[in-house]
């Protein structure tokens, strides 16, 4: 089955995008950016950043307009199979 959304229609569904990230805020806002633009959305998108903690949910904002769940999540974890397993974990 096609899904086809008309004009300014936005379809959500329901997966998770995990974005794993390591100090690189402008490459996440780029991905972010981007995700937010697509025709269909997921209905949760975690962030895992395993760097430094700083207040970045300005970051989420495009997500979060469009009803898009969203989580950021730091972890401590350097390798990034331990921070797709905390996406996955956090996702459900």
């Amino acid at each position: 089955m096609t899904v086809s959304p008309s004009k300014n229609q936005i379809l959500q569904f329901d997966a998770a995008v995990v974005i794993a990230t390591l100090n690189r805020d402008e490459m996440l806002r780029q991905t972010i950016a981007d995700l937010a633009r697509q025709d269909t959305l997921p209905g949760v998108c975690v962030v895992v950043d395993q760097g430094e903690k700083q207040n970045k949910d300005d970051m989420l904002a495009p997500l979060v307009d469009k009803g898009v769940r969203c989580e950021w999540v730091f972890s401590s974890y350097k390798s990034i199979s331990a921070a797709r397993n905390i996406g996955l974990e956090r996702s459900r």
